[in-house]
């Protein structure tokens, strides 16, 4: 999976709850995507070395970063740019990694046999299921974004690096550059995902991502 898509991570954590839910799982990360290379901002110093601690100790092909300046939206950016795979994941940090490695890889084969650019990997439990609009493959389900289930161009998805560079760029010029919540509110609604025209693909299985509640506890992501 190393030449196809790039793992782009930038985020702060300055919760303890969250600090534990990142040190549970990005070994699990490293191992399921072993091979992959990381791009990972950490845009804060709280936290700063036990975080980077963790990525050098468990992910064997990193880029880490830390940077103290504001600006959420033009970091990413320059972190997409440098990516030279032709697809981008972009995780979330308190996300919870489900499925084996050879899952993510059968996936990922389908993602490339039926040409998805975009791939949602956010509120599973909600979308995963067949619905109408949807054709069915084997371990995804496909739409075109005008048919979206929901209005929000997710953040956290596979994305073709060109397709994400494209929006990213649009944000740039009248979202909220502060935070990833600012490129949701950007792309929400009549200026959401079903604005556009391409291939996009939900997983199946809804427990391959999840998110982490607040509390510790895992939620449907």
């Amino acid at each position: 999976m190393k030449d196809k898509f790039t793992i782009v991570q930038n985020f702060i954590c300055t919760k303890p709850l969250r600090l534990r839910r990142i040190l549970e799982e990005v070994p699990k990360l490293a191992k399921i995507f072993k091979g992959v290379k990381f791009i990972v901002n950490y845009n804060t110093l709280t936290n700063s070395k036990i975080i980077e601690e963790c990525y050098r100790k468990h992910v064997d092909n990193l880029d880490f970063r830390i940077t103290v300046e504001k600006g959420w939206l033009t970091q990413e950016l320059h972190l997409v740019q440098s990516v030279i795979t032709p697809y981008i994941i972009h995780f979330a940090e308190d996300i919870v990694i489900g499925g084996s490695s050879e899952e993510w890889k059968e996936l990922w084969q389908e993602i490339e046999e039926q040409k998805v650019d975009f791939l949602n990997l956010t509120k599973l439990f909600k979308y995963s299921s067949m619905r109408r609009g949807y054709t069915s493959g084997k371990n995804l389900n496909f739409y075109n974004a005008r048919n979206a289930p929901g209005h929000v161009l997710s953040i956290q998805a596979a994305i073709r690096k060109e397709l994400f560079v494209e929006r990213l760029l649009e944000c740039l010029e009248g979202g909220d550059h502060r935070t990833p919540v600012g490129y949701e509110k950007f792309y929400f609604e009549n200026n959401g995902i079903r604005k556009f025209n391409f291939r996009c693909a939900v997983p199946k299985n809804p427990n391959i991502v999840t998110h982490a509640h607040p509390g510790g506890q895992n939620e449907p992501g």
